[in-house]
């Protein structure tokens, strides 16, 4: 199954079974990035609106990955560009670090 961020920006995130993920995600924007991995990894985010919408990541696993490894990434690469990212039960918060 290949799920694609089509015209959101030159990323993918290929599925090679439903337990591994090959990821390849450059310089996009963050709410994109959150809305796909919400899709495909059922996560719920609550996002603030201050900072975050400027922001830009890259996310690149070319070999396949677990899906607890696509979410340890996912949440690695919003720490290392300003962001605090908190497990809150059913859902994930995601600021800007001040």
């Amino acid at each position: 199954m290949l799920l694609m961020f089509a015209g959101l920006y030159s990323g993918e995130v290929q599925a090679q079974d439903e337990a591994e993920l090959m990821i390849d995600v450059r310089d996009a924007p963050v709410i994109d990035v959150l809305v796909r991995y919400s899709e495909l990894l059922e996560l719920n985010f609550v996002v603030s609106d201050e900072g975050v919408a400027d922001k830009r990541i890259t996310i690149y696993a070319p070999k396949p990955v677990g899906v607890e490894d696509a979410r340890r990434m996912l949440f690695a690469a919003l720490q290392v560009n300003g962001m605090n990212v908190e497990l809150e039960g059913a859902y994930v918060k995601v600021s800007v670090k001040e």
